[in-house]
């Protein structure tokens, strides 16, 4: 199997990039959570689930991936969360973290 009689076991990553909200969706906080809300699996061996952490969002997976795998020194980001309502024009982006969950804690 993919976990069974590695030398080296695998790092798995299995990430969405938005949730099931509709993108011209009006800005609200179900709106928010409902487009936040993704799927962020990982599976991370030789002791990287460890540097994993709750509020974990997609901006720091591969930061915390090369970090440990690959002696990297990335710094983090803040772990933020912002959604585009519609007709606001390109870039104009609401930062929701605090609606979405505060995931700098």
């Amino acid at each position: 199997g993919l976990l069974t009689g590695q030398d080296n076991p695998p790092v798995i990553i299995i990430q969405g990039d938005h949730g099931p909200g509709f993108l011209g969706d009006a800005a609200s906080e179900d709106a928010y959570r409902e487009r936040l809300g993704i799927l962020n699996a990982y599976y991370l061996s030789n002791g990287g689930n460890d540097l994993l952490y709750e509020s974990i969002t997609p901006v720091n997976t591969f930061r915390v991936v090369f970090n440990h795998y690959f002696e990297q020194d990335f710094e983090l980001l803040e772990d933020k969360s912002f959604f585009q309502p519609s007709g606001t024009g390109a870039f104009k982006y609401l930062d929701v973290t605090a609606v979405v969950g505060d995931r700098s804690k």
